[in-house]
């Protein structure tokens, strides 16, 4: 006789797990694949979701809001969450049966303030964020995000002029009734070249203050912050001091109008 099948979790019912995502439905854990192509068709697509899905995910939607892109097994955003029950933390992870085990992860820890998403961000982030109430987004993250070290890959990071735009337009609607200084980016990686590209991105954007030694935050000589200024690490980020490897890290605010960067160099 055949299983009788669990009922959907509110999650599940809010994002279907995919058909063939063992794992996904069921405890356990699965093997999924470390790269997948973003500019693959199924997520050329902005991500479909119920109307009022946020008031549905979160306990109280009118918490101000953190995204995290690119969350992997969703581990950081789950201790932030569990630190700091006054903010919503939002992870996105374009991995479907990772998202799936993170949010059956966060229900059994009774986390209201915390849930995740499976989607391409650099076409579903403004879907994501439209049913959030307005004002609610105060930060994105953007931490150790797939290198795609060959060439011809490149233009899979997640990163680009047109998600950094994304990012802009959202933050931008979020402060309209001001206060533009508490919207906020923070980027990192261990791969040097990745980091650099991320940071011209966002310098060259024209919409944001990278912040630095005359906002208080220490930098080294090639303008990295020398502390992580969330305070809670990624474990990726434990992996690579463990090993004795370094971490490049930026934060960014909205540039208010008429006021230069300060950033530090």
């Amino acid at each position: 006789m055949k299983p009788a099948q669990r009922p959907l979790t509110l999650a599940q019912q809010i994002q279907p797990p995919p058909a063939t995502g063992q794992g996904s439905v069921e405890n356990g854990t699965v093997r999924v694949r470390q790269h997948v192509n973003p500019l693959a068709r199924r997520w050329s697509q902005p991500l479909q979701l119920p109307h009022e899905w946020y008031s549905q995910a979160f306990q109280d939607p009118s918490l101000p809001l953190v995204v995290d892109v690119g969350v992997a097994k969703g581990r950081f955003l789950a201790k932030l969450a569990a630190s700091d029950a006054s903010r919503n933390f939002l992870g996105l992870e374009i991995r479907e049966p990772l998202v799936h085990q993170a949010n059956r992860a966060a229900a059994s820890a009774g986390r209201g303030n915390l849930f995740y998403l499976a989607c391409n961000a650099n076409v579903s982030l403004a879907a994501v964020l439209a049913d959030a109430p307005i004002g609610a987004l105060r930060e994105v993250y953007v931490q150790f995000c797939d290198p795609w070290f060959k060439k011809r890959h490149a233009k899979r990071r997640i990163v680009n002029p047109p998600l950094v735009e994304e990012i802009f337009k959202a933050l931008k609607h979020a402060a309209a009734g001001g206060e533009s200084y508490k919207r906020k980016v923070f980027i990192q990686s261990d791969v040097i070249e990745v980091a650099i590209e991320m940071r011209s991105f966002f310098d060259g954007h024209g919409g944001f203050q990278r912040l630095g030694d005359s906002n208080g935050l220490e930098c080294d000589m090639e303008g990295w912050l020398v502390e992580n200024p969330i305070g809670v690490p990624t474990e990726r980020e434990i992996a690579v001091f463990n090993k004795g490897g370094s971490v490049y890290r930026a934060l960014y605010t909205l540039k208010e109008h008429g006021k230069e960067s300060a950033h530090c160099e």
